[in-house]
Order: C-alpha cells, then sequence, then structure tokens
C-alpha cells in the first residue's frame, strides 16, 4: 500500500527527468571556429590577404617584389639615366685633363647594370647629428639607385638634373660619395661656363654640350 501511496511521487519525478532531458540533452559545447588550413579553400581569408600585399607594396614601392613578379616603368627613372649617360658622354668625350681619369671607368656599363626606382618617401642619409633629405641615393653593394619622386620634378634645372644623375653613377662607381661631388660639382661648374661663357674653358667640353643640348 506504501508503494501506491508513492505513485504521484514517482510520476512527478520521472516527469521532471524526462522534460530536463528535453530541454538540456541536445544542448553541446560550441565548436570552435575552424580556420582552413587550405588559404585556396577560404575565399574570404585569401581576398583579405591579397588586399594586405597590394597595400603592402604601395606603402613601400621600394620593398616590393621588384622584377622577380609585377614588373612596373617610370618616366623619371628614364629621365635620371638620360641625364646620366648625357654627363657621361661630355665628360668621357672631351679632353678635359681633371677628368681623364674617369675614362678608366665604365660609368655607362655602371649605370646600364643599375636598377633604378622611384618612390614617395623621404630619402633620407644619416650624417651624425642630423639626416639629410635626398632627391636620391645610391647603393653600391646592390648596384641600385633610389629617387624621391617629388624632389627630383621640383628640380627644373636640367644641367643640375646631369650633375646629380652623374653622381649617383660616380657613387656607384666608388669615385663620390654623401657630401663630396668632385666630378658632378666640376661638371656643373663646367657647364656654367660654356652657357656664360665666362672663364677659360676647353672648347670640347663646350662643343659637345652645346650639340647636345641643339639635339633635344
Amino acid at each position: 500500500m506504501k508503494i501506491f501511496k508513492n505513485v504521484p511521487k514517482l510520476i512527478l519525478f520521472f516527469l521532471v527527468l524526462l522534460v530536463s532531458s528535453f530541454c538540456f540533452g541536445n544542448q553541446t559545447d560550441p565548436k570552435p571556429k575552424v580556420v582552413s588550413s587550405n588559404p585556396a579553400s577560404d575565399k574570404s581569408n585569401t581576398k583579405s590577404n591579397a588586399t594586405l600585399d597590394e597595400s603592402k607594396d604601395q606603402a613601400n614601392p621600394k620593398i616590393s617584389s621588384g622584377n622577380e613578379g609585377a614588373h612596373g616603368g617610370s618616366d623619371i627613372a628614364l629621365e635620371f639615366k638620360l641625364s646620366a649617360m648625357r654627363a657621361i658622354y661630355v665628360i668621357q668625350s672631351s679632353d678635359l685633363e681633371s677628368t681623364q681619369d674617369l675614362k678608366t671607368h665604365n660609368l655607362i656599363y655602371i649605370l646600364d647594370n643599375s636598377k633604378i626606382y622611384v618612390v614617395d618617401e623621404p630619402l633620407l642619409i644619416n650624417l651624425g647629428d642630423f639626416h639629410q633629405s635626398s632627391v636620391a641615393i645610391s647603393f653600391p653593394h646592390r648596384s641600385e639607385i633610389y629617387i624621391n619622386k617629388g624632389l627630383w620634378n621640383e628640380i627644373k634645372n636640367q644641367d643640375i638634373k646631369e650633375a646629380l644623375a652623374l653622381h649617383e653613377v660616380l657613387v656607384l662607381a666608388g669615385l663620390e660619395t654623401t657630401g663630396v661631388y668632385t666630378y658632378s660639382q666640376y661638371f656643373l661648374a663646367l657647364v656654367s661656363k660654356c652657357e656664360s661663357g665666362v672663364g677659360f674653358l676647353d672648347n670640347s667640353f663646350c662643343e659637345i654640350q652645346s650639340e647636345l643640348k641643339n639635339n633635344d
């Protein structure tokens, strides 16, 4: 009889178990988000990475893949190279004794085998207590020349561009360095004398310089 008296309590107990099982029995711990180990299978991840790579290259063009991937050209790089070639041609074709030692260096070969990059970032040279913001900088051990686009475009005097381009090639050749413009400064002074007609100057230099200008 006691058993029958406890029947309502047993029924109530089993009902509680049944409801609990129905409400909570199917719940499991949330699975962690699985990141695909294959980027090709995750399109959104691939797109994000591509965007980051592109922005990185745009922010640091001088550290881009260069000729091992994307290829590019610049009118400034071409103008820089032409300016250097003109200066080299004038100096090496003249009979000036002060520049005869330059003829022992194949400057055209050095120029042709260098890489010229144009960048928007400031090109800073550490000079001890201060930094020099340069129009161009050269790395002889890598045969590379970097040109700051904005500063180069600000130069309106073609003679100065030629002297500056000559300086960078001479840096690659080990004949000049930062703050030392032995030959490039001399070249610019000679050009100024040719144009002004002031002071004695070897005629061959002026004739060659004049011929180039007339052919422009």
